[in-house]
């Protein structure tokens, strides 16, 4: 799941002007899946409205429907598919329950520190070690940025950002360098 998560995002992200909302209340004594369910859901892109309150662009009944029950939840989950009311736009939700200038920030960031390694020949320049280290950090670094992300067209949201570059210039990075990383690691792991 979490390959997916990071591996299939969209640089042009589509929303049929949809939410998903998810509502909990858990008993204590299943605190420990509780955890699990928020760690998912932020995982996943949602955003916490408030305290057992989710909310995340697009439909996404199917994932949580399934994971509330996997974790035996089911019977303390409820899932809404909701359109905002008229007199509130997408972009003041957002700005409520995303953090969008520090999400701007992020992507700035890993667009000035990974560019270099997604360049056309740079994989022929960099040693298998390096090709790892980068590579494994990258993956890190790009999952944590992006589950941050709400997800929404940059028209919604009214940005000009750098998600777009980032999200191309990962994917680059990742097929280029993936060949010697993986080399490295079975040379060390075996």
């Amino acid at each position: 799941e979490g390959r997916h998560q990071t591996f299939s995002i969209s640089t042009d992200a589509v929303w049929d002007g949809n939410w998903t909302v998810v509502w909990y209340s858990i008993p204590e004594q299943l605190r420990l899946n509780r955890g699990r369910l928020s760690r998912w859901l932020s995982f996943r892109g949602f955003g916490s409205l408030q305290d057992g309150t989710w909310i995340a662009a697009g439909d996404r009944e199917r994932d949580v429907v399934s994971l509330s029950r996997e974790l035996g939840l089911g019977d303390h989950v409820i899932t809404f598919i909701a359109k905002l009311s008229k007199a509130q736009t997408p972009r003041s939700l957002v700005d409520q329950v995303w953090n969008l200038n520090a999400l701007r920030l992020a992507y700035d960031m890993l667009a000035r520190e990974f560019a270099p390694y997604a360049r056309k020949g740079f994989q022929s320049k960099i040693s298998v070690r390096d090709s790892f280290i980068v590579r494994t950090r990258a993956i890190e670094m790009f999952r944590d940025t992006i589950s941050q992300d709400p997800r929404l067209p940059d028209s919604v949201l009214g940005m000009r950002w750098k998600r777009a570059e980032v999200i191309k210039s990962f994917n680059v990075l990742q097929r280029n360098l993936a060949p010697a990383a993986k080399r490295y690691f079975r040379e060390r792991a075996m």
